[in-house]
């Protein structure tokens, strides 16, 4: 089996050699292992340190695209090598590379297909309470969304087949770390989960500037996924909400009406009927979509996703 291991960096000159130096040479079960750096835009010396350190691979992106532009270009060019099983880490040195070893190991021995790394928030030194209490929200969400048990599903730390791989399809420009689990899960990829443990940041996130921009961008993420592969699950619950204040409504009018009040409560009519229409507008958008999600699935069945180019790709050679 082939291993690509791949790590987006983006002006990561002082951590990049840290994690590549603990790169397992050898894995049980794994024939060749090969190393791609993905350079987002670097303006520091990022790719004279991964050539100085021999990696296999340097994938050039010519402007900063962003991390989820930075690993769709890494696992375009992985299969277009021939990987069977790619390796996702950060080049910030957030997560000990000797750990690829134990996320490689499940999907070797045929005991998943994808396999994500377990920070164990909740006893992470680097991470406040505030954090901690923010992360367990979003995991249950995303749990619910995703139909996987994850307990760090913005880990970025990960491993997946080829087959997982071309699966993939992403639409956000922010991160892949939510869609692509969200996709494992509603696809049904076997997963599991390998529990680790991290170094000390070196920097403070590039992702997002704060916590509360965080935040807006993954509900952004959830929301569009939810409606992309459970349209129902956002649609029937508005609907309801739409039809129950416009009944109320309603209901106030013909109380009114049987009181000898009704020629003044004539807006709660017009009110409860409005409210009732959009409900039932609603719904029906749900089912249109519902329809949609089910022919996007019966399509993908039916044929893979191409595998793009990534953008000008060039081996450490060149």
């Amino acid at each position: 089996m082939k291993l690509f291991i791949q790590i987006p960096c983006y002006n990561e000159e002082k951590t990049l050699k840290a994690t590549l130096a603990t790169i397992p040479k050898k894995i049980q079960g794994i024939e060749t292992i090969q190393i791609v750096v993905i350079n987002d835009g670097s303006t520091d010396n990022t790719v004279q340190i991964a050539k100085d350190a021999g990696v296999d691979h340097i994938v050039n992106l010519p402007f900063n695209r962003g991390l989820a532009q930075a690993f769709k270009a890494g696992v375009n060019y992985s299969l277009q090598h021939g990987a069977d099983i790619i390796v996702n880490t950060d080049g910030d040195n957030q997560y000990p590379s000797h750990y690829i070893s134990d996320l490689v190991a499940p999907i070797v021995n045929r005991e998943a297909e994808f396999v994500i790394a377990d920070r164990q928030i909740h006893q992470n030194p680097y991470y406040s309470q505030t954090k901690r209490f923010l992360h367990s929200i979003g995991t249950r969400f995303i749990r619910f969304v995703s139909r996987l048990k994850i307990n760090d599903p913005v880990s970025g730390m990960r491993a997946f087949t080829s087959e997982v791989a071309r699966e993939l399809t992403f639409v956000s420009e922010f991160s892949y770390t939510i869609e692509m689990l969200i996709q494992v899960g509603n696809k049904r990829f076997v997963t599991s989960e390998v529990p680790i443990e991290v170094n000390k940041p070196e920097r403070k996130s590039r992702l997002f500037r704060s916590v509360s921009d965080f935040m807006i961008q993954s509900s952004k993420v959830l929301i569009r996924s939810l409606i992309l592969y459970r349209p129902l699950s956002i649609f029937l619950p508005l609907s309801f909400l739409f039809c129950l204040g416009g009944s109320g409504a309603i209901m106030r009018f013909l109380w009114c009406f049987f009181h000898g009040m009704g020629s003044g409560k004539v807006q709660s009519l017009i009110l409860g009927s409005t409210l009732v229409t959009i409900g039932i507008m609603v719904f029906f958008f749900g089912i249109l979509a519902d329809m949609v999600c089910s022919l996007k699935t019966q399509l993908d069945q039916m044929q893979k996703p191409l595998v793009t180019p990534a953008d000008k790709s060039t081996d450490k050679e060149e």
